[in-house]
């Protein structure tokens, strides 16, 4: 257990990559607050508000940094609790989605000089624009929705959230995440119009994919507010009709249940249209959510993809859930002894390779959420000479983009052997070699990808 006078937060990411603006962020410890008289400080002056924004109760007075800031490496914000005080755990008080508090990592200090790193965290789950986190923020298990640059066409683009697309036939752009139960909501916030396309776009099964001809689509055309089912080009009819997206910032939303094949849409914050039977349904087939260019037209669309509870806000109606569940599990509270140790992956090893023992499983499960998968990186610490020599090092794993800390084990003192186990192989990642010792410089290696061993 960590138990320090000073905690600090550091490689500060916010959702959208760029300025970071809360409401408020404090520390609790068993749900009791305990920053309230803490000195904060930062490594840099705010673009708008003051730091005191920080430590009040109130979640609409507001603190910003600029991107530049944030991005800087050696942004941070720093609390002197005056006392030692052992292992807090944050509540956060959101402004806007771009600019929530992401991702982070919390580091302790008995002197304010030497840090530890304590855990990196990510995927913190938005709670809403001015409301907080829980006393234990969640973290997403899994990554929301995205449009996936795999199933575009040569006149469709992607930017984020938003996609655009034109020129049909080769305009459509899809989901990567098809979901075949439960009753879900998602919406699509026009971003791009230029008539007389102003808006093509919902529901589509992922069998059969292709242009927009091929497969079964149920799609909201704004320019006369109609539901279609394609093939057929047939209109659904919706009594009464919402009306379809038709000028920048207009949102259609959809709320499909996919056990019964049963759809309701609405505009903006209008009301719900009656739920209908989507024709040639199919119960348990894979579904996905596209934006798709008409053959009436050759002008571009583009529309922002919403598909969390944080995005969809009190558009979801009892019952149903966004498209996302955002499922999650708090961490920064967990207190379980717990150790590990990958397997050797040397038969000349004297001993399995050892990793670091916590005393709380917040740490691996933190990292694990961000950074977990079937992978495992592996190699070896040597003295250069002739030959080079094993020897014994402290390698530390870090994620190749942010440069966050992931993990850390010892080498094998005999053979140099070292591993780490359970890494995505969809990210790459940098090892860092210290010798033991001291006597040498830390040697990296950069952009490695894990493999997935037999």
């Amino acid at each position: 257990m960590a138990s320090a006078r000073y905690w600090r937060l550091v490689g500060l990411r916010a959702y959208a990559e760029g300025a970071l603006e809360l409401g408020g962020l404090h520390w609790l410890i068993a749900g009791s607050r305990v920053d309230s008289t803490a000195t904060l400080t930062c490594s840099h002056a705010p673009a708008s508000g003051t730091l005191a924004a920080l430590q009040d109760a109130d979640a609409s007075t507001l603190v910003r940094f600029s991107a530049s800031a944030v991005r800087s490496g050696g942004f941070f914000l720093s609390w002197d609790f005056g006392a030692a005080v052992t292992d807090p755990y944050p509540r956060i008080a959101a402004a806007g989605l771009a600019e929530f508090l992401g991702w982070a990592t919390l580091q302790y200090s008995t002197n304010g000089t030497a840090w530890t790193t304590d855990l990196s965290f990510g995927r913190v789950i938005y709670p809403g624009a001015g409301q907080w986190t829980p006393n234990d923020p969640k973290f997403r298990v899994d990554s929301p929705s995205d449009w996936d640059a795999a199933s575009k066409g040569g006149s469709a683009a992607i930017f984020g959230r938003e996609a655009w697309v034109g020129s049909n036939f080769s305009g459509i752009v899809r989901t990567n995440a098809p979901r075949s139960s439960g009753r879900r909501v998602f919406g699509l916030r026009l971003s791009v119009v230029n008539p007389p396309q102003t808006f093509f776009g919902g529901l589509a099964a992922l069998s059969g994919w292709g242009t927009y001809t091929v497969g079964k689509h149920w799609l909201l055309y704004g320019e006369n507010d109609s539901l279609y089912y394609y093939p057929t080009a047939s209109i659904i009819t919706v009594s009464p009709n919402p009306g379809a997206p038709k000028v920048v910032g207009d949102t259609a939303y959809y709320d499909v249940d996919l056990a019964t094949g049963y759809m309701a849409i609405k505009k903006n914050g209008g009301a719900w249209s009656p739920p209908v039977l989507l024709p040639n349904f199919v119960v348990g087939a894979d579904y996905i959510i596209d934006l798709l260019a008409p053959s009436s037209s050759g002008a571009s669309a583009g529309a922002v993809l919403l598909t969390t509870a944080a995005e969809l806000g009190a558009a979801i109606p009892s019952g149903a859930t966004a498209w996302d569940s955002e499922s999650g599990t708090n961490l920064f509270a967990e207190s379980v002894v717990m150790a590990s140790a990958p397997r050797s992956l040397l038969s000349a090893a004297s001993a399995q390779v050892p990793t670091s023992a916590t005393t709380r499983s917040r740490v691996l499960q933190a990292r694990d959420t961000e950074f977990g998968g079937p992978g495992t990186i592996y190699g070896t610490t040597k003295t250069k000479g002739a030959p080079n020599t094993p020897t014994k090092a402290r390698v530390v794993l870090h994620h190749q983009r942010s440069k966050l800390p992931i993990r850390e084990t010892w080498s094998d003192p005999v053979t140099g052997a070292f591993a780490f186990t359970g890494i995505d192989t969809s990210q790459q990642f940098l090892t860092l070699a210290e010798d033991a010792a001291g006597n040498f410089r830390p040697v990296a290696a950069n952009k490695l990808t894990p493999e997935v061993l037999s």
